[in-house]
């Protein structure tokens, strides 16, 4: 890999070729939202063959613009199925119900057949992010109604789905995981794996460990215990999660990280694309992610940024071992009182923050992800990814930071939606236009990304884009004024912050910022995004722009 700091550029280097069939392709998104609105983006850019677009919606999505803007869009139900259907075997929703989504598929084919003849064109589904993007039943049966599974197939899903399996994997491959056990089915099993570490590992005897449900994520299906006697109260809890949640109770045992830094590095088959830090999360929830590479870790912690390189040099085995065949991100912990880089698990989807690596290295992994999913050849060489300066992304959602809850959601309605000018310097990735109420799926209706030939410019870039972003309608929420916040504070200007840094700013916001603010500026004007910037310049004694 190497660095070249004096270009920044668009989207703009190949992973593949060009799809060798001309044959018409059908991309089908399964999903909703930014996922949806960008992977039918991605799709239309694909000029030869010709590509047409479908989208699968609920009625209450139907508002959205990405659903007109594609060539066919069919409505799979309400947004979600009422508790008579549901405990007759659907789904909660239409979005994670297979015979649904499959019932729809086939229409569109029907279509597909009409236009170009039964063996004229291709379909490929494309499931995007959360949802059923790493149910390993629904990649299985896309490609048996003979469609083309857009994503890490229904094997790599399989075997680095469950976090023991990833697990045992990881250290074949010769990463390094957390201290810990897998395989754990019974309290005796979890007794039993506690009392091996601690005779194994002497030193770590009064740190707390971290029971974790094999199918959790987003940090569900955990629980942190302290020691043996806090162990039998703990494992009946996190069973009771697990059971809830309708996962196996199966579980994964680890040495809690106390004080960490939360790594990614983003892959595509075996092709490494550098990381991404996300460090910065509220309630397990990621806020704030940027790019990573071990140069750009060089002057502030050359220790982390040995162990950052030695990580992604492991990676491409990884990805061979699990027959990894499209994008993949494996998550990473860095232990700040050990200063080791571990492994944690495999995402075999897309990422949502996969735009700060598109802008760091010139790739459009969404892209390039449909065109190899269609048959396109991988051209690209390891040797010839770079990476050029520096982005940073912030996750817009329509949580009330000034609660210290930080809610509501869903049901309130945009009355204004000015988002910032697409420059080469900041992006912005939505779905909601004027007009638009927000269903209660996902907080996150949008993301910014800043970038530019360093941190300092990246960070600049996302101040200006924040600051520009009108969003706002009677009651609507939304956390652009937190986002500023962040980015301006010291730590993370100095890239000095770790997993305890937003408690820390969170507390700076709640207890200093928000009078400041309202006695300065009015209550009236919390939500008002270049009011909130003038605001945080005037709090820290700055002056982006």
């Amino acid at each position: 890999m190497s660095y070249h700091a004096d270009t920044v550029h668009g989207e703009s280097i190949r992973i593949t070729g060009h799809i060798p069939e001309d044959k018409p392709c059908f991309v089908i998104s399964c999903n909703r939202g930014e996922i949806a609105a960008d992977t039918l983006r991605a799709a239309k850019e694909i000029m030869n063959p010709h590509v047409l677009t479908a989208t699968l919606h609920t009625a209450g999505d139907a508002q959205y613009p990405y659903v007109a803007q594609s060539e066919y869009h069919l409505c799979i139900g309400p947004d979600t199925f009422s508790p008579e259907q549901v405990a007759a075997g659907r789904a909660k929703t239409p979005y994670m119900d297979i015979p649904t989504l499959l019932t729809a598929c086939g229409i569109v084919r029907k279509i597909g057949e009409d236009l170009f003849g039964k063996d004229g064109f291709k379909i490929g589904i494309h499931p995007g992010y959360g949802m059923l993007s790493e149910e390993p039943e629904f990649a299985k049966a896309v490609v048996d109604e003979g469609y083309i599974f857009i994503g890490p197939g229904e094997y790599t899903q399989s075997i680095m789905g469950p976090k023991d399996n990833a697990r045992d994997i990881a250290i074949k491959s010769g990463l390094q995981v957390v201290p810990g056990a897998g395989d754990i089915r019974t309290l005796e099993d979890a007794q039993k794996a506690h009392a091996q570490i601690i005779a194994d590992n002497p030193e770590l005897a009064d740190r707390r460990f971290r029971l974790k449900a094999v199918a959790g994520g987003g940090g569900r299906g955990q629980i942190v215990f302290q020691g043996a006697e806090d162990l039998p109260a703990k494992f009946e809890e996190v069973q009771n999660v697990s059971y809830a949640l309708g996962w196996p109770s199966h579980f994964v045992m680890e040495l809690n990280i106390e004080i960490s830094r939360h790594y990614e590095i983003q892959l595509f088959k075996d092709l490494t694309f550098y990381g991404r830090e996300c460090t910065l999360m509220r309630s397990s929830q990621k806020e704030i992610e940027e790019f990573l590479a071990p140069e750009s870790l060089m002057d502030t912690d050359p220790v982390a940024a040995k162990e950052l390189e030695k990580m992604i040099a492991a990676a491409p085995k990884l990805a061979q071992l699990c027959g990894l065949d499209s994008v993949s991100t494996l998550e990473c912990i860095y232990d700040e009182e050990s200063q080791n880089l571990y492994f944690l698990e495999m995402n075999t989807r897309i990422q949502v923050e996969h735009p700060v690596s598109n802008l760091a290295t010139g790739v459009d992994l969404l892209r390039s992800q449909i065109l190899y999913a269609f048959g396109a050849p991988i051209t690209l060489k390891q040797e010839d990814i770079e990476f050029r300066g520096h982005s940073i992304e912030a996750r817009i959602t329509n949580l009330d930071p000034y609660s210290e809850s930080y809610g509501p959601m869903g049901g309130k309605t945009i009355e204004r939606y000015l988002p910032p000018k697409r420059t080469d310097r900041m992006r912005h990735y939505g779905y909601v236009h004027s007009g638009n109420t927000l269903t209660s799926f996902d907080p996150m209706f949008a993301k910014l990304v800043g970038r530019g030939h360093d941190r300092q410019e990246a960070v600049e870039a996302l101040f200006r884009a924040l600051s520009e972003f009108i969003v706002d309608g009677p009651a609507f929420r939304h956390n652009i004024p937190h986002q500023l916040f962040v980015i301006c504070h010291p730590k993370f200007l100095a890239r000095d912050y770790n997993s305890e840094t937003m408690t820390e700013i969170r507390q700076l916001f709640l207890e200093k910022f928000v009078p400041f603010f309202d006695e300065k500026f009015g209550k009236e004007n919390r939500y008002h995004s270049p009011i909130v910037a003038d605001a945080v310049n005037l709090f820290y004694g700055q002056h982006f722009h």
